[in-house]
């Protein structure tokens, strides 16, 4: 099992930065433009009082090596579903494989700090699992380079961003 923390520097507040990040249209334009996803699609959405849920469909543009492009097919797709929980101002997530979702598990938690009075510190907890016999071990640390790839990207739309402002 892979288990790993991935931390940027963000030039907002923490409250203009989950105002980004709980955004549907600027994650779906950040997924899809800095991420080059094929897909990256709100299918249901709740807010409430005390936390806001999202599911979304994906379609990660992602290079497998061999063993593993094959195991998880052409059509990879996968569904992610987040909880931000509004008191502790956590967000976690889970996301579900089109194939193998019974042998690759995915799921994290999202945390901001303050950094002074404008900054804040994006903190991403993540925790990757492939029980799939002989390519487990490459499956996971496949996954986390491509996490790792991805959370430098988000932080760069987010600071591209918040030097615009958040409105």
């Amino acid at each position: 099992m892979g288990k790993f923390a991935i931390t940027h520097e963000l030039n907002g507040t923490e409250s203009e930065t989950w105002a980004l990040l709980l955004d549907d249209a600027f994650m779906g334009e950040t997924y899809v433009q800095a991420l080059e996803y094929p897909e990256w699609t709100v299918v249901e959405r709740n807010e409430g009082s005390e936390q806001t849920t999202r599911r979304v469909a994906m379609q990660p543009k992602r290079a497998f090596p061999g063993p593993v492009a094959k195991v998880l097919g052409s059509g990879y797709r996968e569904f992610e579903e987040s909880t931000f929980h509004i008191s502790t101002r956590v967000w976690e997530w889970k996301r579900i494989p089109s194939t193998l979702a019974d042998k690759l598990s995915q799921s994290g938690v999202v945390r901001l700090e303050p950094i002074g009075d404008t900054k804040s510190r994006l903190i991403s907890e993540i925790k990757i699992e492939a029980k799939v016999f002989g390519i487990g071990g490459l499956m996971e640390s496949t996954f986390e380079r491509a996490y790792r790839e991805e959370a430098d990207k988000v932080a760069a739309s987010l600071n591209e961003r918040l030097a615009k402002g958040t409105a």
